[in-house]
């Protein structure tokens, strides 16, 4: 067996008239000079509107849809000009869809070829208006599942900021680059570990960011940038696929917003303030652009604290002589304020579960206090507690019914039931590789390892 190196190329993203392509090139060069091997695939994906006969009917006439479904994949090994084996494969394949009355697009074995590939680029899907405009209610629906098939974790972007200073110091050697830390990774909560999902983008290592998620997609608006002594702040946003592990910039914000907040409501992000800003504007991936929408009510606070969404609402916390909660509707496009009354003790975190919102706080001799808000009786009150000498400052993040509560000293649950809301009395185990801030969220990540790697 000859030893083999591979470089692979780029993913590249085709337009099409009425639909979207993809495909990717893998090559090989084995030891021997002149001898090496190719494999390329590619896929296009096709819909266009079409008025047909309905078999069956007599002469009928029905508004349908044709998706036509493209794959050509071919491999090559070649030496000194001669080839010794080539493979070529063709398959094309049109599939009509006259709604529940004859063969899905979605129901197909082939369509759901297509609808991977779809929900695997689900934002390129969006910004088609040729492609998604065409789409049925219930197939948008069924590709953005789809992307939520895998198994959900609880993630964690390690933002090391001396990976910042390295990053902004100059050019560096190549070696010095490769030993930046800021990293990505996940928790199994069947076994109790954490593992290593990816490394973090010198471009998007920065201070004084936020992160959400959205569609299974991680978003990250960049605070500063430059140089140590000379901080820039930023307005450009980027986002993480963890299907294809491909990071990309998407458009950036009107204004810089360093220490902003963002938050995914209703299939729009939402960046929230920053320091000294109180303006507030939303990402609309189909657009892929930023709108200006309702500021932060005047004389509330300067910087937001906390952000989580409940019952189809923004919940914002800041302030300090006195501490408010702002409520958000995007129907009305109008904020409420009100004080929030209990513990004046430091507040960590907030997060939102069910029709509750639950806000840590933390007091240096007593531990971790919890308070709960009911959105709709619009009562706060202290529902749990632990006992914790000296406890640092930790983030939240809920998955399902349940509140992780994480630092780089410990990892501890909040289990939020609506009756008995209380801390687990196991010990879970630490992010020992973290080095820098913080910042979790939830993914669904897939079962395999990706089909495309990052450009």
């Amino acid at each position: 067996m000859a030893a083999i190196t591979g470089r692979r190329s780029p993913c590249f993203l085709k337009k099409l008239e009425g639909g979207v392509g993809v495909g990717r090139e893998l090559r090989q060069d084995l030891e021997h000079q002149g001898v090496y091997s190719s494999f390329l695939s590619k896929a296009e994906i096709k819909v266009e509107d079409a008025k047909v006969v309905l078999e069956g009917s007599g002469d009928k006439i029905v508004n349908g849809k044709i998706y036509d479904y493209y794959v050509e994949s071919s491999s090559h090994s070649i030496t000194d000009s001669k080839t010794l084996h080539a493979q070529y494969e063709r398959n094309t394949v049109s599939k009509k869809d006259f709604g529940k009355e004859d063969i899905s697009f979605i129901d197909s074995p082939l369509s759901q070829a297509a609808l991977g590939v779809m929900s695997d680029n689900y934002l390129q899907v969006l910004r088609d208006p040729n492609l998604y405009g065409r789409l049925m209610a219930d197939e948008r629906e069924e590709i953005r599942k789809h992307r939520m098939r895998g198994r959900r974790f609880v993630t964690v972007a390690d933002m090391d900021s001396q990976d910042w200073l390295r990053n902004t110091a100059g050019q560096r050697a190549k070696s010095e680059q490769r030993s930046m830390s800021s990293s990505m990774y996940y928790y199994d909560d069947y076994k109790d570990a954490w593992y290593s999902l990816c490394l973090i983008p010198p471009e998007v290592i920065s201070k004084a960011c936020a992160m959400c998620t959205m569609d299974n997609y991680l978003f990250v608006a960049v605070g500063c940038q430059g140089s140590d002594r000379e901080v820039t702040p930023s307005k450009r946003v980027f986002c993480y696929n963890p299907l294809t592990s491909i990071w990309k910039e998407i458009s950036p914000m009107n204004e810089a917003r360093p220490r902003c907040k963002l938050a995914a409501l209703d299939g729009y992000i939402y960046a929230i303030g920053g320091e000294c800003l109180s303006s507030v504007e939303r990402y609309d991936p189909r657009q892929n652009s930023w709108t200006f929408v309702a500021p932060l009510p005047k004389d509330t606070f300067a910087v937001a604290h906390h952000v989580t969404v409940c019952s189809g609402e923004l919940f914002v916390s800041g302030g300090t002589l006195r501490y408010m909660l702002l409520r958000y509707n995007p129907k009305t496009n109008t904020w409420r304020p009100s004080v929030i009354v209990g513990s004046k003790d430091r507040s960590i975190d907030m997060v939102a579960v069910g029709r509750f919102l639950y806000r840590f706080t933390i007091n240096p001799l007593l531990g971790v206090s919890v308070y709960r808000y009911h959105t709709v009786a619009r009562l706060w009150y202290e529902c749990s507690s632990k006992r914790l000498l000296h406890c640092p400052a930790f983030q939240c993040i809920a998955m399902g019914g349940t509140v992780y509560c994480l630092s780089r000293h410990f990892t501890m649950r909040f289990e939020a039931d609506e009756i008995f809301p209380a801390f687990a009395d196991e010990e879970f185990s630490v992010l020992s590789k973290a080095k820098g801030l913080l910042f979790p969220f939830v993914l669904s990540l897939p079962d395999k390892n990706p089909r495309q790697t990052s450009v």
